[in-house]
């Protein structure tokens, strides 16, 4: 019988930064979590996903060889040359990250989009389980997507798949982060979910200077006639994208996640509304809206994934012997 492997994962985003050492069998030993802190520059987040690689190795049985490192970023990616073409989140551009890791003595490091590894984990572990083809939307700092076809990661022509949230909704919109104007990430997005509450009028709840987007969808959830008009607002955008993606790609399930697509609900109940709406009087099938059931845990799953099917004859996770650490 082979021993069990180990394999570290890690998931940049423009906020956090997410890792775990995670078992074959699906099993988290051990997480870590800091601050982006994007304002510190590059180098200092290269230093810090360095010392989380180390850190969490630090867990694995004497003896016991990493598999390797699952390595997520929010942005487009080109794994094959080890690249990140452009993070707007993270303010990189034409980065070689993989030669950044050349003094870890760790192999293989295997580079993807972070939405494409939550996909990854979704569809092995998660509420894409047995589903051969669905997108993933990932609703937090920015918005990612993962789209999964004939039960396989798309990463299409550019290598890092799509990325619904620099679609066009709003024309003459906000300016966003990737340099175009209107994009589904500047009206969707918890920052953007944020501004709209900012700019309500008066004093309330809302004028909280530490507020979180999750206080949104539960004043939403109490019937606060604010709240319940910003959400209603965010899913009539996002039903706008939803609608154009099911018209092009005609996928049975969309699949919700993220820090926004957590709010349940509270939010997936007017986007169904909502996409029923725009997609009214046309022969097309409305898709499933599902929410994501990993949590925080689907790109740092997808990432172990990737690693241990990195392996010749190397079979996914059994989802049935899963258990994840407490937190």
């Amino acid at each position: 019988m082979l021993p069990e492997r180990f394999a570290v994962a890690l998931d940049v985003g423009g906020t956090f930064i997410k890792g775990a050492l995670i078992q074959e069998n699906g099993l988290i030993l051990e997480r870590l979590t800091l601050p982006t802190e994007r304002s510190q520059g590059y180098r200092a987040t290269i230093s810090k996903i360095k010392s989380m690689i180390e850190t969490l190795k630090g867990y694995i049985p004497r003896g016991v060889p990493c598999a390797g490192v699952g390595l997520g970023i929010a942005g487009w990616t080109d794994p094959v040359e080890g690249m990140v073409r452009l993070a707007p989140n993270l303010g990189w551009r034409d980065k070689r990250l993989l030669e950044e890791f050349k003094d870890v003595t760790v192999a293989p490091i295997l580079l993807d989009n972070d939405a494409n590894l939550a996909a990854l984990g979704e569809l092995w572990l998660g509420a894409g389980r047995k589903q051969e083809n669905f997108l993933l939307l990932t609703i937090g700092t920015g918005i990612g997507s993962g789209l999964i076809l004939e039960g396989k990661l798309y990463r299409g022509f550019s290598g890092s798949g799509p990325e619904a949230g620099h679609m066009t909704v709003d024309p003459g919109g906000l300016a966003c982060s990737c340099g175009r104007n209107g994009c589904l990430e500047t009206l969707v997005s918890a920052p953007a979910i944020l501004q709209m509450v900012r700019e309500l009028p008066g004093v309330g709840w809302w004028s909280d200077p530490h507020l979180q987007v999750k206080e949104v969808f539960l004043q939403a959830e109490k019937e606060e006639p604010l709240a319940r008009g910003v959400v209603e607002k965010v899913t009539a955008y996002l039903a706008c994208g939803l609608a154009n993606l099911a018209l092009i790609l005609d996928l049975p399930l969309v699949i919700i996640g993220g820090g926004v697509g957590q709010a349940g609900q509270v939010l997936l109940g007017p986007l169904r509304k909502y996409l029923n709406e725009e997609l009214s009087g046309l022969p097309q099938k409305v898709p499933e809206i599902r929410s994501a059931s990993l949590g925080n845990e689907a790109g740092l799953l997808g990432g172990a994934s990737l690693v241990f099917q990195s392996y010749p004859g190397a079979k996914p996770p059994d989802s049935s012997r899963i258990t994840l650490a407490p937190e």
